[in-house]
């Protein structure tokens, strides 16, 4: 099992604007794989951690595009 709050940690601190939606959706792709495990009672705190960190990374892909947005072409 792979823990996606390292991955995910990894795309919040990424500063490679070329590499940082890949990274988002490696993250993405992480957490959702960790949401289809935690089908047990118990995941609940986590579930409610992921469903953070996904929040985080949506704010932190707008951002991106908007940079992208305003650099010179």
């Amino acid at each position: 099992m792979t823990d996606w709050r390292k991955i995910y940690t990894a795309a919040v601190l990424e500063t490679n604007p070329s590499r940082l939606m890949e990274v988002i959706a490696e993250a993405e792709r992480s957490m959702e794989a960790r949401l289809h495990e935690l089908i047990l009672p118990d995941g609940n705190h986590e579930r409610q951690e992921i469903a953070n960190a996904a929040t985080a990374l949506a704010v932190l892909k707008v951002e991106q595009e908007l940079w992208n947005e305003e650099q010179p072409r």
